[in-house]
């Protein structure tokens, strides 16, 4: 089974790289699984299978785009699991209001369960990221996300409504480009646990449970959604000055602030369609079709710029 998988796992790394490392990957491979589990062999697949498909859409190590997701990979983890940490900053609220949590279950009681295991796998990834364990992070945080994902379609012909896609999006779409970034990310750029990873966590916990959950979503309390939409609308404005400052700041070898507006972009893109919400008509169909394009956009602006962009400053100081 694992000479299959490692074939498969091999197979997913562009040929000529295959060609010229193929058989140091497959020692690299057999020396470090000797003896492991399955969970731990599994582990290394998963690795060894990211790496190929990273290589394949130009996130190398080398490259900036892919620093600068190793750089917001800590921020990204706990930034995704922003609905479970809103919920259980409400919870001692909702038990003082004595809430029966009908709101769990709704009128579809397994899709209730699912979005609670959606919720503790968003929070499973996130410790798990802020203790440098990884690998375990980037398996959970998408199971979690497509878990979130499922409990917003009560029918198959809701994936085909144009409306229902548009409020997906606006609920799901920050989790999803934050797992994405935390995938984009090369695992030998993630290092351990240190202060910038703890850091990175609760900037996360601030941006994604705190300022997206309770600025733009939770009615409830009201008075933490008032003075967090204040907090809200300085995040944005900090966001948009990062944004306009990202490139010439990575021309200079500065990446700590254009991995900043990287991180922040699911909040502007919030933003937009939260206002694309308030159109009808086809205005709304243009909404998934952006939501692909501008990170795909995003990478490929910083790939193209890789040969102008000259290294970290922080690296050059090491």
């Amino acid at each position: 089974m694992s000479a299959r998988a490692l074939r498969l796992a091999l197979a997913l790394h562009p040929t000529g790289y295959r060609r010229e490392w193929g058989e140091e990957l497959t020692a690299t491979f057999t020396e470090s699984t000797a003896g492991a589990d399955r969970w731990a062999v599994a582990r290394e697949l998963f690795d060894l299978a990211g790496h190929g498909l990273r290589l394949r859409v130009g996130l190398g190590s080398a490259g900036v785009a892919a620093q600068l997701t190793a750089l917001v990979a800590p921020f990204a983890a706990v930034a995704a699991a922003g609905e479970a940490l809103a919920h259980l900053i409400m919870l001692p609220y909702l038990l003082r209001q004595g809430s029966n949590f009908h709101w769990v279950w709704s009128a579809h009681p397994v899709l209730g369960i699912v979005q609670i295991v959606g919720l503790l796998l968003a929070l499973a990834a996130a410790v798990a990221a802020t203790l440098g364990r990884w690998t375990p992070a980037r398996v959970l945080a998408p199971i979690a996300l497509l878990a979130s994902c499922t409990t917003g379609l009560s029918s198959l012909s809701d994936i085909l409504n144009s409306r229902t896609l548009l409020m997906l999006l606006i609920e799901h779409g920050p989790q999803a480009m934050w797992v994405l970034f935390l995938l984009a990310a090369p695992r030998d750029l993630l290092g351990p646990p240190s202060w910038r990873t703890r850091l990175g966590a609760l900037a996360g916990a601030l941006v994604g449970g705190v300022i997206i959950q309770f600025g733009f979503f939770a009615g409830e309390p009201a008075f933490l959604r008032e003075a967090t939409q204040y907090l809200a609308l300085t995040a944005i404005a900090v966001e948009l000055a990062l944004l306009v400052a990202a490139v010439p700041l990575l021309l200079r070898g500065w990446y700590g602030p254009a991995a900043a507006a990287l991180a922040g972009t699911p909040l502007a893109l919030l933003v937009f369609l939260t206002v694309l919400e308030g159109f009808v008509g086809g205005a709304r169909n243009v909404a998934p079709v952006l939501a692909v394009l501008l990170p795909v956009a995003a990478l490929g602006l910083a790939h193209r710029l890789g040969h102008r962009i000259p290294p970290s400053r922080s690296s050059r100081v090491r």
